[in-house]
């Protein structure tokens, strides 16, 4: 077999309507058929793009990263019925400029002025932020080009137009064949694919061969159709008895995972058709993790720091103090700091913090491991001194644990009264710049409870109460989050079945590593389907800030209600990536307290509270 194939149209678990593929079975897959290329394209993102990046690499693999984006006809930044219908196009960064580039061009398919259902640009615009860093592909189902299948003068004036505007060798035309349940199916998309490959032939055209991929292996199928049933609304029950099913082809059919080389070629490719090694040598490997990117906040932020912990030390410093003690320990802090960069993360969250008592807000007096450094004390960001409690500074950040190359910056978490939250955040935006500072994106994907109940419901196996009963003694992941990561344990039900069997009592049980029991195949399901993610959302409380506008360094998102931007990344991939994330929480029980305070100073409430 070849080793020129190059699996791509691949939709992630980032694809939230309809893909299921998880990052780290995926990488392992492709590493088992063979591969040593592979394209990750989800719908109109590219937020999976990290994760897929790290597990495909750690396979040996190299890993292509491109987005599925939505073209619509007329200019984006007319909303009507009219320009409401999409086109699909694939656009592939063919290295790390080209990345950098997707993910601006990603951002603005994103923003309030292109957004209208979906993320999306038009020709115009595309060709206009495209360069030549970049592959195009057309041709399969909901692509441009796959508009005028059936009339051939107007698919050539299609490719002629696509070539004038991205590059004649940067335009490719994408082939898929598949094995359709229905005979008919199957007559009709070979027709549309001898239609496309003449084409291919008469405009001069490099085309190759394609499976649009959902899931990983075949028998995920019915993985895939309790997702989409779930997205629909609707149980399989009820999706089997339409006449006109929604998205049929995913309900009647199997095809949609991913094959092995010797699968594509039983498939009636041409070695032409399988041949990518031109896409593979222009697609260069490159790194897209980075260290933290901070912004300047100072000159020179060694004497700064040095400067705010004296005059620190004579506002706080006691009689009783151990002056050694104290001195030895400041130093060795700063040490740390020095050593590994991290003055500038600590003069912006003391700043921010300081900012906000000036202001009379009534802050907390420091939270978890943060309270373990004697320098945060000295610069107002906890109120707490270490020494005097015996805190470890270990516990906040331990070197050996640190490396330049795997550097993790230390977590403070900063209370605010809740409706002081959005003040602090607009000065940090005032400071930085508006463009450099972002809220953070979270996934809400299936675990433990939700996931068994979910297979439960789309099988009608049982009423809800029953459903309740077999779920109730399940812990919930925060509390085994530890245990979960000492087992290397990806699963909530996995860890119920090997640590608390009598969860689940006569519902299923583990036994010799299979699954037993009366309900021990929707078990099985169900712990296929934990991880898969079903919504995006917006972190309760991290914000990004970094030193250039955010759209630079990750793809963007946009708040519906305030159209503010949201990196499209979680927490962890905007780390890898060199984004440093603050954590400013709001808390109505600091509002509450001041209120109090304000009663007990002035003994009314129409004293106003300060804020």
């Amino acid at each position: 077999m070849s080793n020129n194939i190059i699996p791509f149209h691949i939709h992630t678990i980032n694809s939230l309507m309809d893909g299921i593929c998880k990052p780290e079975k995926l990488a392992k897959r492709v590493k088992e058929l063979g591969y040593t290329s592979c394209m990750v394209t989800d719908h109109g993102n590219v937020s999976g793009c990290i994760k897929f990046h790290v597990e495909i690499k750690k396979q040996g693999i190299k890993p292509i990263l491109a987005n599925e984006m939505y073209i619509c006809h007329l200019d984006s930044h007319i909303k009507n019925d009219e320009n409401r219908k999409l086109d699909h196009m694939l656009v592939c960064a063919k290295n790390k400029v080209g990345w950098q580039k997707l993910m601006q061009i990603t951002s603005y398919s994103n923003h309030p002025d292109n957004f209208y259902y979906k993320p999306r640009l038009d020709l115009n615009k595309l060709e206009k932020e495209c360069n030549k860093e970049f592959f195009v592909f057309t041709g399969h189902p909901g692509s441009i080009l796959y508009n005028y299948i059936n009339d051939y003068e107007a698919a050539k004036l299609c490719i002629e137009d696509l070539k004038k505007r991205f590059g004649n060798n940067n335009v490719i035309i994408e082939l898929q064949l598949f094995k359709f349940t229905s005979l008919d199916e199957q007559k009709k998309n070979l027709e549309e694919v001898n239609f496309l490959r003449k084409l291919s032939k008469d405009t001069n055209t490099r085309a190759v061969a394609c499976q649009d991929i959902h899931y990983i292996n075949q028998e995920d199928a019915i993985l895939q159709r309790i997702i989409l049933s779930s997205n629909l609304g609707k149980t399989l029950e009820q999706i089997n008895s339409m006449k006109e099913k929604p998205m049929a082809g995913f309900f009647d059919n199997d095809c949609f995972y991913l094959p092995s080389q010797e699968q594509m070629y039983d498939l009636g490719y041409t070695n032409e058709e399988l041949d990518m090694s031109f896409i593979d040598k222009q697609c260069e490997l490159y790194d897209i993790q980075n260290q933290p990117i901070l912004p300047k906040f100072c000159e020179n932020e060694s004497e700064l720091m040095l400067k705010l912990c004296r005059d620190g030390w004579k506002k706080k410093s006691l009689p009783t103090w151990d002056k050694q003690l104290y001195s030895n320990r400041v130093k060795m802090e700063l040490e740390v700091f020095n050593e590994f960069g991290l003055n500038g993360y600590f003069l912006i969250v003391q700043d921010y913090i300081n900012w906000a008592k000036n202001k009379g807000m009534f802050c907390s007096c420091g939270r978890g491991s943060s309270s373990g450094s004697l320098v945060s004390y000295l610069l107002n960001i906890t109120e707490v001194d270490p020494i005097e409690y015996d805190l470890s500074f270990e516990r906040f950040i331990n070197k050996s644990r640190m490396t330049k190359e795997n550097m993790a910056l230390p977590d403070i978490d900063s209370d605010f009264p809740s409706d002081g939250r959005e003040l602090v955040i607009e000065y940090i935006k005032e400071k930085y710049g508006k463009d450099n500072v972002a809220q953070i994106a979270t996934f809400g994907c299936l675990k433990g409870k939700a996931a068994i109940k979910e297979v439960l419901r789309m099988y009608k196996v049982c009423d809800f109460e029953t459903m309740n009963e077999i779920t109730q003694d399940m812990p919930d992941e925060a509390a085994i989050a530890d245990e979960l990561e000492e087992q290397n344990e990806d699963s909530i039900i996995n860890w119920c079945l090997r640590n608390d069997p009598k969860i689940f009592k006569d519902y299923c049980q583990l036994e010799d590593g299979k699954l037993i029991g009366q309900y021990a195949k929707y078990f099985e399901m169900a712990i296929e389907l934990e991880g898969i993610y079903k919504s995006q959302g917006k972190h309760a409380a991290g914000i990004i800030v970094t030193d250039r506008p955010i759209y630079e360094l990750a793809p963007v998102i946009y708040d519906n209600k305030n159209h503010n931007p949201i990196i499209a990344l979680d927490k962890k991939d905007a780390e890898k990536i060199g984004l440093v994330k603050y954590d400013i929480l709001g808390l109505s029980c600091l509002t509450k307290i001041k209120t109090i305070l304000n009663l007990l100073e002035y003994g009314t409430l129409n004293e106003p509270v300060q804020v």
